[in-house]
């Protein structure tokens, strides 16, 4: 009996201790450009570069790749991905986070360009019916709100669900479509309608973050080493190189 525990012991913590000592970080989310753009091998979004450069100071290879929102929270929580990148810590309390963050960030209302409405409050929202992502956090203002009008919400999953939305919105299935202002904004610029699209108003939702999983046994070293990177990339103006490629500058400092 003595001998069975034993093994069953040593068979349980093989994962753990292969996870300690991997040299890579595996990354997950789904696409999100400027964010995260899992589609172009050169520039994969700047929180995934940033993410690579810190790492590598510390010896680090970072892995990413793009899939559901869904799938890439729960297989970060199940310890199967060491992070998630770009979600909001108000939906990473299981999730070790690190000390830095991407900015303040704001989600923007999105309607057709000849709809006079203008977002002026949650009361505004009533009657509209609002194009969202399944399984994203919004602020924690517009959660809240959100989770008592679900009737109101058509949420789609998958990893075009932006594309999705925008397209519904045109057509006159939905009259509101809520995004975060930065990758709106991106997307518009190459979208073919675009001129049949305005933002109506935006809301603050809060920083950005990679959270990794505690499942796996180094989720606060990875947040450390992170923290720690982050840093040196700040003081050497590195950060600042890679966040202007895609046209942003630090909001963090």
């Amino acid at each position: 009996m003595k001998g069975l525990l034993l093994a069953a012991l040593i068979l349980a913590s093989l994962p753990v201790q292969t996870m300690a000592e991997s040299r890579t970080v595996e990354l997950a989310s789904d696409p999100w450009c400027p964010h995260t753009c899992p589609g172009d091998p050169v520039h994969p979004g700047y929180m995934v570069e940033v993410a690579r450069r810190a790492f590598a100071l510390s010896g680090l290879t970072v892995t990413y790749r793009g899939m559901s929102w869904t799938r890439a929270m729960s297989d970060t929580l199940e310890g199967r991905l060491d992070g998630i990148v770009g979600t909001l810590a108000s939906r990473a309390a299981a999730l070790d986070l690190p000390q830095e963050g991407f900015g303040r960030n704001y989600y923007a209302f999105a309607v057709r360009h000849d709809d006079p409405w203008t977002l002026g409050g949650l009361d505004s929202l009533e009657e509209r019916t609002i194009g969202a992502v399944q399984g994203y956090s919004y602020s924690p203002a517009l959660d809240p709100w959100m989770a008592t009008h679900r009737d109101q919400i058509q949420a789609l999953g998958g990893e075009s669900a932006l594309d999705r939305n925008l397209r519904k919105l045109v057509a006159g299935r939905i009259d509101t479509v809520i995004e975060d202002e930065i990758v709106l904004l991106y997307r518009l610029k190459t979208w073919p309608d675009a001129n049949r699209i305005r933002v109506a108003g935006r809301i603050e939702s809060g920083a950005l973050y990679i959270a990794f999983s505690r499942r796996n046994g180094r989720g606060k070293d990875l947040a450390r080493l992170f923290d720690s990177g982050v840093r040196t990339l700040r003081a050497t103006g590195e950060l600042d190189r890679i966040l202007a490629w895609y046209g942003l500058r630090d909001r963090g400092r």
